[in-house]
Order: structure tokens, then sequence, then C-alpha cells
């Protein structure tokens, strides 16, 4: 047990004698001088300070530590050669490079006298599951370290580690950033992995997690250079079909040396060779409903030339995965030199300025021969990021744009149909204010449910069409929102242009569903009423039946009262002859009894007590 220091001015046994207390007290004070409140605080803090000191250094004299401080500089390159030997072991993980998963966790370990890795943990997560595990990972096999300068006993250390690619896709080799872990100092059996302590990396995720975490990053902004050229191809696909579309972008990924996308990648970016040899930066997305193909390829001298038609033909075989919708060609140069008016249908011709004077955006929404719709994005002072997040501004508006169409044919198709039932509504709501008869209202009935049955089908066939028609025409504003849309000249806007000859379409699809909606309440108005006429009908009918029935019950039970009293007699009839067959034997056996007075005279006996069995039978039957 450490042995308690002494008081400031006293020594054990032995070593200096005690200081007396009137060379301590106010020494050094001019005589006379008064003594304040302040002053006697100051000069309790100073022996409290004193007091520690001597404490530390009694304490180190008993354990014989005596080794000195390290310096600045000792920490500095031992802190430099951990970095290195970390960074001498960072791998990119196939899974999360093919995501485009990018991050920084924080490492927390410590690392003893002898340079052994001490407990490591994850201090902060960089959102990507697998990203971290590989930041552990790195930490374990960089170990043994280099021993720590001498001095200190053990470091507790902290180390943010940057995992990602740069544009040729090589592994990031920059040295991590290591400094002292204090939180870890102050606690270190939490690196100790302790079955007690908190473990995140333990904790049981939640199946769809990785995912949550990675969709904000799914479709991340792609730097581009100014000039570049971008083609991209978008297509209607079910799972089946973006499943063998994901494969053979697998397929042309090895052929070229890249990595291929992970089984249920959902984006994939990679370089590729076209044909003669030169490189394209391809990206594979697949979308709710449908998947797109996007080739980064080196800018033109002057815009869309070559043609996209020629330049399609020199990329790689992707193939068709599905339904073609969307073809856009786009070019960003620089703004110097070029004259939008040349390059466009006038007629059709709209153009922005974006981020104030940063940029013009043109376009005339026409498909040139090779059925491509052309852009145009003039860049004045975007940087490569900005540029880069602006194309694929400008690629989303083409695609939802054509997307949010789709919905167009839907309502075309539908429009008579939904006509037909409207009409024949009418005319059935006619003949209901004058039919009579349940026939009739029954047919009128069948009539109704085949309409209903009807509109319900085509409600149910265009339901997803005309939701995905307001997702998409929803989201067209709001990329032009974000890039900063403003006039240029006297060209109307792009959102100008979409309002005027987009704009009725998605009204033609909105009224379409509001008539449906519509006439399905009109035709379950109908068909209530309708139906509260055949029931009533029906009821009236029961009735009848009811009445019917009864009459003919009321006269089932006077014909069995009839044939009751019939029955008495008849039986009593009977009874009587046996009796006289009783009084024949008597008076053969030599009894004085005339056979015909003794059945005259059992008769009325003979009937009344047929009839008291017969009613006892009639109340016991009423009982039960």
């Amino acid at each position: 047990m450490r042995e308690r220091a002494p008081p400031l001015g006293e020594t054990r046994p032995g070593g200096r004698p005690k200081t007396k207390p009137g060379a301590r007290r106010g020494a050094g004070a001019p005589k006379g001088t008064p003594r304040g409140g302040e002053q006697a605080q100051e000069q309790a803090r100073e022996r409290e300070k004193a007091a520690r000191r001597e404490t530390h250094r009694v304490a180190s004299a008993r354990s014989g530590d005596a080794a000195p401080r390290p310096s600045g500089a000792d920490i500095g390159a031992f802190r430099s050669a951990v970095a290195a030997r970390v960074a001498a072991m960072k791998r990119y993980p196939a899974g999360a490079r093919s995501r485009g998963e990018t991050g920084r966790p924080v490492i927390a370990f410590s690392v003893s006298p002898a340079g052994a890795l001490g407990g490591v943990s994850l201090a902060r997560s960089s959102g990507h599951g697998e990203l971290d595990a590989e930041a552990l990972s790195m930490v374990r096999r960089a170990a043994p370290f280099p021993r720590p300068p001498l001095g200190a006993p053990r470091s507790f250390l902290s180390a943010s580690v940057s995992i990602c690619a740069d544009e040729r896709h090589r592994v990031d080799r920059t040295a991590p950033v290591i400094c002292e872990n204090a939180a870890v100092a102050a606690a270190p059996e939490r690196c100790s992995g302790r079955q007690d302590d908190p473990d995140p990396s333990k904790w049981t995720p939640h199946p769809h997690r990785d995912a949550l975490l990675g969709e904000v990053h799914a479709r991340p902004f792609r730097p581009l250079t100014t000039p570049a050229r971008i083609l991209r191809f978008a297509f209607l696909a079910n799972a089946e079909e973006a499943a063998a579309a994901r494969a053979r972008v697998g397929e042309l990924c090895l052929a070229s040396g890249a990595p291929g996308p992970a089984p249920d990648a959902k984006h994939h970016r990679a370089p590729m060779q076209a044909d003669g040899g030169a490189m394209i930066d391809f990206a594979y997305e697949q979308h709710g409903e449908f998947i797109t193909y996007t080739i980064v390829l080196p800018g033109p001298a002057k815009p869309f030339d070559p043609p996209a038609g020629a330049l399609a033909r020199t990329l790689p075989d992707f193939g068709a995965p599905g339904r073609h919708v969307v073809s856009v060609d786009l070019c960003l140069l620089p703004a110097t030199g070029v004259d939008v008016a040349e390059c466009f249908d006038r007629a059709s011709l709209a153009v922005s300025r974006v981020r104030g004077d940063a940029a013009v955006v043109a376009t005339d929404f026409r498909a040139d021969a090779a059925g491509f719709v052309r852009w145009l994005v003039l860049n004045s002072s975007l940087d490569d990021n900005a540029a880069g997040a602006m194309c694929v501004r400008m690629l989303e508006v083409e695609t939802y744009r054509t997307m949010a169409l789709l919905g167009l044919p839907e309502a075309m198709r539908l429009s008579p149909r939904t006509a037909r039932i409207e009409r024949e509504l009418a005319e059935v709501s006619s003949e209901i204010s004058r039919s009579e008869g349940l026939k009739t209202d029954s047919n009128l009935l069948d009539r109704l449910t085949h309409l209903a049955a009807d509109l319900e089908m085509d409600v149910a066939s265009s339901a997803y069409r005309f939701g995905a028609t307001r997702a998409y025409n929803e989201l067209v504003p709001q990329r032009l929102q974000a890039a900063g849309e403003e006039s240029y000249a006297l060209y109307p806007t792009i959102t100008s242009f979409l309002d005027r000859r987009v704009a009725p379409a998605m009204r033609t699809c909105r009224i379409i569903e509001e008539r449906q909606a519509k006439l399905s309440e009109k035709l379950t108005r109908a068909t209530n009423l309708l139906r509260t006429r055949v029931d009533v009908e029906i009821e009236a009918q029961n009735s009848k039946l009811l009445s019917a029935m009864n009459e003919r019950a009321s006269m089932q039970l006077r014909l069995q009262q009839t044939v009751e009293g019939l029955s008495v007699a008849a039986i009593s009839y009977y009874v009587v002859s046996l009796l006289g067959y009783v009084y024949k034997a008597m008076k053969s056996a030599g009894l004085h009894v005339d056979p015909d007075i003794a059945m005259g005279l059992s008769a009325p006996l003979v009937l009344l007590g047929m009839w008291w069995v017969v009613r006892r039978i009639r109340m016991s039957h009423a009982e039960h």
C-alpha cells in the first residue's frame, strides 16, 4: 500500500527538520501589510500544488522509476513509424470498390513497450461495415510495431485511415493520421476485449443496415474535366433482365481487366476498352424499373463531332437488356467559341444559365438520326466536381422526363375505354329510373357489375404507370432547381419549355386518373341503389311466399283435427268389436251376459276413453 506523503514542511525521521510556522507564514511580505482573503486563497493553492509535487516525487523515488520523459521529436518519430506500417498494409475491399464506397474510419489501439499490439477497437465508423472491418484488419496486420520511446510505458493511439482509390483505381496509400487517444488511455480496459465491455462490432446488425447507409452514396457524382462527352442509355428491365445485364457487365469488365460488379450490386463503375484500344469510363446503374449505361469519352473538338451513332458502334457490346427508352448525347465544352443556335433546332431550342454565369445548358429535346437527344453544357467557371454534378443532373432531367412521358400512351389507350364505361353507365342509370320488375332490375345489375369489372381492370393495369409518372415528373423540376437555372438571352429556359410541352401530357394522365376515380364512385352508388331495389323486391316475394305457407299450415292443422276425430271413432269401433268377442265368450262359458246389450253399454264408455287418451297425447306433444 502506498505510504501517504508527509505534509509540506515536515519530513520523516532522518530527514530535514520541520520549518517554523513563523518562517512559512507571511515570508517575503513587508511588515504591516494587511492579509486579505485573496492572498490567503492564493497561498492555499500554492501549498496544494507543492504537496502534489512532493507526493509524486516520493512515489517515483519509492518505485525506482527514474527514466526521463520522451521528447516531442521521439514521439513524432514513433507515430510516423506506426503510420508507415499501417499504410503499407492498406487494401481496398473488392465489394466496397464495386459499390464506390469510401470512408475514413478511426481505429483505437494500444502498443506495449515491446512494440506488441494490445487491444484494438473501432472508435468511429466510416458508415460502411466492410471498410470498418478492413481498417481493423489493417492495424492487426501491421503489428508488431516499433518500440515506443524510452519512458513511455504504454502508448494509446488512434488512427484515422482513409480507404479509397484514385482516378486510375489505385489504392490510396496516404499514411493514416496517428495521434494520442486520451479516451483509450483513460480507460484502457475498453481495448482489452473483455466480454462485459460493449463492443459495437459484435452487435447483430439489421439485415438492411449496410444497404440503408450506402443508399445515399449509391450514385456519387463523378468529377469531369472539360472537355468531355457522355453517352447514356436507359432500358426498361425486370429483375431477371437486370440480373442478365449485370452478368454481361461483369464479363466485359473481366475482358478489360477491371473488377466486375458484386452479385447484388445496383451500381458499378469501371474502366473498359473500346474498339481501337481507347479507354472509356463505364457506369452501370439499376433503378426501380429501368437500368442505365453511362459512358464517359474524351471531349470533342467541336460539339457533337463525330455523331453519337458512330461513337456507339465503337463501344463494347453491352447488348439490349430490355426495352430501349433513353439515348442521350451530352457534350461538356468550354464556353468560348461555341454558338448554341448553330447546334440545335431554333424552333425547339431551350437554353438556361446555371450557377449564375458559371455555365450554360442548351438542348432542343429532339432525337438525331441515331435516336440520341443532344445536350450541350458550356463551362465557364465550374471546377471538375461541379461540372460532373451538373452533367449528371442534366442526364437525369432527360432520363426522368422521358420516363415520365411513358404514362401518356397508357392514358391515350384508356381514354376511349373510360368514355365507353361513362356512356354505358349513363344509359343504365336512365333505365333504372324507368325499370319495373325483379327480372329487369337483375339484368341492369348484371350490366353494372360488368362495367365495374372493366373499370377495375383498367385501374389495376394503369395504377403503377401513373404513379411512376407522377414520381418521375416531380424529380425533373427538383434537378433543375438544384442546378440554379436562370434565363439566358431571349431563349426560353428548360423549365419553361417543359412546362409548355410536357405539362399537358402530365395533365392528361392526371385527368384519366381522376375520371377513373369518379367513375368508380358513380358505379358504386348506382350498384348500391339498384341492389337495394332488388333486395326490396325479393323481400316482397318472400313475404308473399310466407303468407301462402301460413295458409297451407292452417289448412293442414284443420285437416289434422278432423282426422283425429275420425280416428277416435274408428278406434272405438274396433275396441267395441273386440269387447263383443269377449262378451260372446262369457256367454258360452255359461255366464248370463247378453253380448248385444253389453256392447251397446260399452260403446259410450269406449268413446269417452279414446277421446281422453287422444287429448292427453295432444297435450303432451304441445308441452314439448
